[in-house]
């Protein structure tokens, strides 16, 4: 009894340690009817409408909801201040994609000579709301969060409307 005892607790650690950042927290937008999950290790803030989330110096992701009427302005705006911030941004390439029924456009660009990969997406929510999304972030920290934020961009979803009343 004492070996199965040692065995199931080695198997839990070896759980814990494998999966032990793979636990998110959901964040629940009101205005925007948006759902998302970010990694427990993130450093995440909220100040208005905008939700910041980071691992580190090296990678950050801003999620803003805009009024409807603001979009090409807020377009604008946010390239102005990717610019000034950055430099010059190389577009990559662009796409429009669905995710979990919702739709997208985005942008994916490289400054500072290929060292900063930049994207942005905007997204159209069932609130009938636009969300921008902004991920900067080194290549190599990219690579490093491969993982992440593919589960970020794929935990987006509508909030259930229970849960955007709180």
């Amino acid at each position: 009894m004492k070996n199965f005892s040692k065995i199931m607790l080695l198997a839990v650690i070896a759980v814990v340690l494998t999966f032990g950042a793979a636990f998110a927290k959901e964040y629940n937008d009101k205005e925007s009817g948006l759902s998302v999950n970010i990694p427990d290790d993130w450093k995440v803030s909220s100040e208005g409408n905008v939700l910041e989330a980071s691992a580190g110096e090296d990678i950050n992701l801003i999620f803003e909801t805009l009024k409807a009427d603001d979009v090409e302005a807020a377009l604008t705006e946010a390239e102005k201040a990717l610019t000034k911030e950055l430099g010059e941004l190389k577009t990559e390439k662009t796409a429009e994609v669905e995710i979990n029924g919702m739709k997208a456009y985005i942008e994916d660009c490289t400054a500072k000579e290929g060292k900063i990969n930049v994207s942005v997406m905007l997204l159209a929510t069932p609130g009938k709301k636009m969300v921008l999304l902004y991920y900067i972030g080194t290549p190599e920290a990219e690579k490093k969060h491969e993982a992440e934020l593919t589960a970020i961009v794929q935990s987006l979803k509508p909030a259930a409307a229970e849960e955007t009343e709180k």
